[in-house]
Parts: structure tokens; C-alpha cells; sequence
């Protein structure tokens, strides 16, 4: 599909992907990129040029903050959320529509060992830096964020290869969203609540840990469902401590969390920082601790690629 930048549609002395929205949008975006698109509203007969039927099914849409008009080529409803691949930036912004299978660019098995040794390669270059992880711990966990983010404009390199990361975790995110699974993992009426399975790369939350995946289940339809809940679970590696998983369950106003270990002993070292990060991850709901188990299997992405390991989100944690 076709952008046409501030609206001109094509109009003559314009052309597709002028003016100042598909400016913005080019400087913050790459060929390859994989980007979410929400429809904002159509406008079917753009331009007056409704005898033309290539230039049906206009519609605009909010893409990383920037509004632009694009020919989708289809009828879409408002709100619907549509997966992009950016194809081209010049002369003009082209995106393709991913659907169904094609959402996730390849298969899982072989998007999460690329993730993973992309991240591997990332925290490397992150843990030979002589203020980490001492700069995040120095500030609140609501600072964190802020101040991973100085850390990579100070550094071209390390940026870069976060860049690399993030395109991967955003074809990730963009296959398990593509997968929506029942609540309780109960099959549902079709009038009823569905979830989706989002993932995220979040190094800031736990520093000086690495390997910090979250995987969240939320509620898509609809927003009042009466059991609607979302869990989150927060896997990482703890130098000296080995593999661990936050799991949070928050159901508005209330939220809890289990700690598992591979090595249960270690929670009480590990009890402030993850009691912080649980109320960062429950948006500050206060978080009751509700325990410590043992780590049976893999956590994370490893948990999904494991067959004999079942993921059920939603239930009791």
C-alpha cells in the first residue's frame, strides 16, 4: 500500500508520500522495519476521485504516533490494528500488509535463537561498561528507563546493536500477538473475551541481571469482560544465582506475585529488587508477594519452543 503523506491522494504536483507526515515518518523508520498500524477513520472518495478505484479504500492511519493517509486496498474498520513491513521509504513510503501466518516473517523456532544471540551480543558490549549496572541502581526504578536510554546515546556502537535487538523483538511480539488464546485456557463463546500473547526486552527493569523477557497475556475484547485479568511473567538470569521468573497476576484493583528459582534459597537476596520490580510491572498497584517455588522447566521464550513445557496464562500463578 501506498502512503500519500498530508492526504494529497496523488494529486497533480504531489504525488504519493509528500509533505511533512511522511517526512517525520522517514526519519524514524527503516526498509524491513515491522510496524504496527491503527485505522483512525476512512475516507473512501479522497481527493474527488471516486471514479478512479485504485484510490479506494483510503484510510488513515496512526503508525508509531505519526497519522498518515495510505490506499490499503480493503475496507478496514476503526480501530482495526494492522501488522506493516515498511518496503520502501523512497520516492515513495510503500507497506505491506502481513497477514496470519506471514505476520510472524519466519518461523518461531528459528526468530528466537536469532533473537537470543542478538541480545547475547548487546549485553555483552552492556556489561563492559564501567557505570553499569551502577547508574540504574543509583536512580528509582521509574528513572531506569531514562537513564538505560543516556546510556545508549552516549555509546553509537551499543546503540546500534540495541537497534538490531529491538527489530527482532519486534517481530517476536508481532508473531505471538497474531495468536490469540481463551482466558483460563477455557474455550470461549465468540461474544466473549479473547487474549493475546505480547512479548518485550525490557534490560532496564532488573540491572546487572540479564536475559530479562516478558511475556503478558492481556485482555483484546472486550475491555469490561468480568474475569479479564493480565499476567505478566518476567524471566531472568541472576549472575551466581541462575535462571528466575517473576510472575505477576493483576486484576484491577488488586495484584500479586510468585517468585520461582532454580535455586529457592536465593530469594531473600533477590526480595527487594523483584518486590521493586513487580510494582513497576503492576503500574504501580501495590504487588502482594504470594511466595516461592522451584523452577521445574524452562521460562521465557525457551518455555515456548518446549513442547513438554504448557503455557497457560490467565491461571492461577
Amino acid at each position: 500500500m501506498r502512503v500519500t503523506g498530508d492526504g494529497g491522494g496523488g494529486r497533480p504536483g504531489q504525488g504519493f508520500s509528500g509533505g511533512d507526515r511522511a517526512t517525520d515518518f522517514r526519519r524514524s523508520h527503516r526498509v524491513g522495519q515491522i510496524v504496527r498500524g491503527v485505522a483512525l477513520r476512512t475516507e473512501p472518495n479522497q481527493a474527488g476521485q471516486a471514479a478512479l478505484p485504485h484510490l479506494a479504500n483510503f484510510s488513515w492511519l496512526r503508525i508509531d504516533g505519526h497519522e498518515l493517509l495510505a490506499n490499503v486496498g480493503r475496507n478496514v474498520a476503526t480501530g482495526e490494528v494492522l501488522i506493516l513491513r515498511i518496503d520502501a521509504l523512497e520516492p515513495d513510503i510503500i507497506l505491506r500488509e502481513l497477514r496470519g501466518d506471514s505476520a510472524a516473517g519466519v518461523a518461531l523456532s528459528r526468530l528466537v535463537p536469532t533473537f537470543r544471540a542478538a541480545r547475547d551480543r548487546f549485553e555483552a558490549l552492556l556489561c563492559g561498561l564501567p557505570d553499569w549496572p551502577d547508574a540504574l541502581l543509583a536512580v528509582s526504578a521509574h528513572g531506569r528507563q531514562a537513564c538505560f536510554n543516556e546510556m545508549l546515546q552516549a555509546d553509537m556502537s551499543l546503540l546500534e546493536t540495541y537497534l538490531g535487538v529491538l527489530e527482532l523483538e519486534t517481530a517476536l511480539d508481532v508473531h505471538l500477538a497474531s495468536a490469540h488464546v481463551a482466558p483460563h485456557g477455557a474455550a470461549l463463546p465468540e461474544a466473549s473475551g479473547r487474549q493475546s500473547l505480547r512479548f518485550a526486552y525490557r534490560p532496564w527493569l532488573l540491572p546487572g541481571f540479564r536475559q530479562c523477557e516478558l511475556l503478558t497475556s492481556t485482555a483484546t475484547e472486550p475491555l469490561d469482560y468480568p474475569s479479564a485479568m493480565r499476567e505478566t511473567r518476567l524471566s531472568f538470569d541472576c549472575p551466581g544465582l541462575g535462571q528466575g521468573e517473576l510472575r505477576l497476576l493483576r486484576k484491577h484493583p488488586q495484584a500479586g506475585f510468585r517468585i520461582g528459582l532454580a535455586a529457592p534459597g536465593a530469594a531473600q537476596a533477590l526480595s527487594s529488587a523483584l518486590q521493586a520490580c513487580a510494582e513497576t510491572l503492576a503500574q504501580n498497584v501495590p504487588a502482594d508477594f504470594l511466595g516461592v517455588f522451584r523452577l521445574s522447566g524452562p521460562t521465557g521464550l525457551a518455555a515456548l519452543l518446549d513442547a513438554d513445557t504448557p503455557i497457560t496464562y490467565g491461571r492461577r500463578i
